[in-house]
Parts: structure tokens; sequence; C-alpha cells
């Protein structure tokens, strides 16, 4: 069993990201959020994080934080963001999973093996594939990818992920039959932060699609 990480806002605001995609220069990637060149895109949205996160604020982010740029470039991009970062991998990774195991193997010794969580820089905790967080005591569960059924959601446990780019419906923001959120940048532009988050869950409804049923749900 995974350890579940908890964190409180008394110390610190907890946000949310996803799919940033930062030196990816693809107009299907940039245009749509209103940008005539990747170089416009990556400058606004680090302007957009550091607008909204102070420097002892954590940032968890679900995935795809860029394409196309070198290992260096890669670290630039992450020491150029306010906050600690929780890094949940994504499926586009290039140089942030590079990045994840130069720390291995400066730390152990040994490129091929997976530890979890493991810190670069003081500054980016890689968690793996996905993380289970308690935030002010309410359980949420962090993937790259949506996932139909999740560990607990008939007890209101939330879902957050990414990837869809905005194009997954049970995972928009207004759709209320499932508490799943994208929090890419695609929905919200910056990191979203978790009060924001659940006032969109608080109208959100639990959906129960696997072998639990409504007893279930009630607690009985």
């Amino acid at each position: 069993m995974k350890k579940v990480l908890k964190f409180s806002t008394e110390r610190q605001n907890i946000w949310f990201s996803s799919d940033s995609h930062f030196k990816h220069s693809k107009e299907f990637i940039y245009k749509p959020r209103g940008f005539s060149s990747v170089e416009q895109h990556d400058k606004t949205l680090i302007e957009n994080w550091n607008n909204k996160v102070a420097a002892d604020d954590i940032v968890v982010f679900l995935g795809d934080f860029s394409l196309n740029s070198s290992e260096e470039e890669t670290k630039c991009l992450f020491n150029s963001l306010r906050g600690n970062i929780y890094y949940v991998f994504g499926n586009h990774e290039s140089y942030v999973y590079r990045i994840y195991r130069n720390e291995i193997l400066r730390k152990y010794g040994d490129s091929e093996i997976e530890v979890y969580p493991i810190t670069w820089n003081n500054k980016v905790t890689f968690v793996g594939n996905d993380i289970t967080l308690s935030v002010d005591k309410q359980l949420i569960y962090c993937s790259h990818w949506a996932h139909r059924t999740w560990d607990k959601m008939q007890h209101g446990i939330i879902h957050l992920c990414g990837h869809s780019h905005s194009n997954d419906i049970e995972s928009q923001p207004d759709y209320l039959g499932c508490k799943r959120l994208d929090c890419g940048v695609d929905n919200f532009g910056c990191p979203v932060s978790f009060q924001d988050v659940m006032k969109i869950m608080d109208k959100k409804s639990i959906k129960v699609v696997d072998h639990h049923d409504g007893d279930t749900v009630s607690g009985r």
C-alpha cells in the first residue's frame, strides 16, 4: 500500500496543474490556448503560475510538463516556477524522466531501480505514476490519466487528473455526475487551488460504477 502524503492549508497553499507542454512547438497545443507562438505560450504560462503560487506553496503536477526541451532547459523551467512541485508522471515526459533517473543514479548508484518519493534540487519531488493525498483530511487520488474507478470513490475520495486537454466530458468542471476533475492548463490556464477544487467538487455527485452499491455509499 502506498503511503498517503498529508498536507494542510494552514501551512501553505496547495495547487494542482497538468499538461503545460512547455517547449511543445505544435500549433495544435498553443493556438487553442490563445497564443501565436510557443514562446508567447511558455512566457505567459510561467507568469500565470508565478502570479498565483508563493515560494513555499505546494504544486501537485499531474504530468506532461514539457516536450522538445533538453535536460538543462527542463531544469531551468522547473527552477523558473515558484513553489515546491510534487510530480506525477504522464505520457510525454522526455527529459523530466531523465532528471528523475539521473537523481536515482546520483543517490543510489543504479539508474534502473524505482524509488519514490525522491527529490531533485529541493524543488521537484517525484512520486511515481499516481499518488493519494490528504489535504485538510480530504483524500485525493491523483493520476495523469482519468480513471473510471478509483479506491474508495464510493466514500467521496475525489480524483484529479490531466491528459485530456479538456476533451473528456466527465472530467470537466461543469460535469456533475462524478467527482473527477481535469486540472490541466486547458481548463484553468494556471494552477488551481485546493479551495477552488473543492468548490467544484462540492457540486459533483458520487458515482459508483463497480460492485459497490448504495448501502456502501451510505456506509452500511
